[in-house]
């Protein structure tokens, strides 16, 4: 799978949105918010095709945690992802 190249991570402040852009213009008719751990996962893989198993990857050697629960927080931030669109 791959991030959709429309969404953008922009900050504001203390907040972490998802914005559309079209043609290089901003569109606001879809924004969704990130927390640190979504946006550095974001920020990981942007630009590249990956796997439920390289994200599980890299949330263990960022944060520390076991494998099953790195799979399973994989899976719901992917599928997350792709319920809004933000993965093809």
């Amino acid at each position: 799978m791959r991030i959709n190249d429309r969404f953008v991570l922009r900050q504001l402040g203390d907040n972490i949105y998802i914005v559309e852009t079209i043609n290089r213009e901003t569109k606001f008719n879809k924004i969704v918010t990130f927390n640190s751990s979504a946006a550095y996962l974001w920020d990981q893989f942007y630009d590249k095709e990956f796997s439920y198993e390289e994200v599980a990857e890299s949330i263990i050697n960022k944060y520390g945690v076991d494998s099953n629960t790195a799979k399973h927080d994989a899976v719901e931030l992917i599928e997350k992802w792709q319920t809004a669109g933000l993965i093809n």
